[in-house]
């Protein structure tokens, strides 16, 4: 079949605009790209960055409201332990010492040193946070919640991004006011995420 004189001119300008169409959307795309990514703190995303294993969650990202389960609920105490749990680990969440250490007993905060505390919880982020249980003889309260850290910040026993934790915390009242003391070790439960 023979081809007209003006079908192969017609072609030439259809290829070279399909070329064009293609040739801007790419430009576009990449421009809409860039925009995202410096609209959202990403920076020129032709340059390559490291990005870290575990991303800090934004705040609200997770519900770290301290809860009172239905079994603390019965004890009159719950609301005063739930105001103290709610400071303790907001100071975790938000790498505030100094309202952290107004949580804890003295021996807690002295063997804690700020820039000790500051290395241990720099990329920790605790959450669904549960009073589970309270304890009168000993005073203590139990919780759930589930923390996410670095790898290199998770407890030797169990290197893992993302832990489960079952604890129970000894309560005491130190100078008159309630703090949290040390957990009982032999009662806490960890597992992976």
């Amino acid at each position: 079949m023979k081809a007209l004189p003006g079908s192969r001119q017609l072609t030439l300008v259809l290829c070279s605009a399909l070329v064009a169409v293609v040739v801007l959307g790419l430009g576009a795309g990449f421009l809409v790209g860039r925009h995202q990514a410096s609209a959202s703190g990403g920076g020129d995303p032709t340059e390559i960055t490291s990005v870290p294993d575990t991303p800090s969650p934004s705040p609200g990202a997770y519900d770290t409201d301290v809860r009172i389960g239905e079994s603390a609920a019965k004890d009159r105490r719950a609301e005063k332990i739930r105001d103290l749990l709610q400071r303790y680990f907001d100071g975790i969440n938000t790498r505030n010492y100094a309202a952290w250490a107004t949580t804890v007993n003295a021996q807690q905060a002295a063997d804690r040193p700020q820039e000790q505390w500051e290395v241990d919880y720099s990329t920790t982020h605790d959450y669904d946070i549960e009073i589970t249980d309270i304890t009168t003889t000993p005073f203590r309260v139990g919780i759930n919640f589930t923390s996410k850290q670095d790898i290199a910040f998770a407890p030797v026993d169990l290197p893992s991004e993302c832990i489960k934790w079952d604890v129970f915390y000894n309560l005491l009242i130190e100078d008159g006011k309630l703090v949290v003391g040390r957990s009982a070790t032999t009662l806490t439960r960890k597992s992976d995420c």
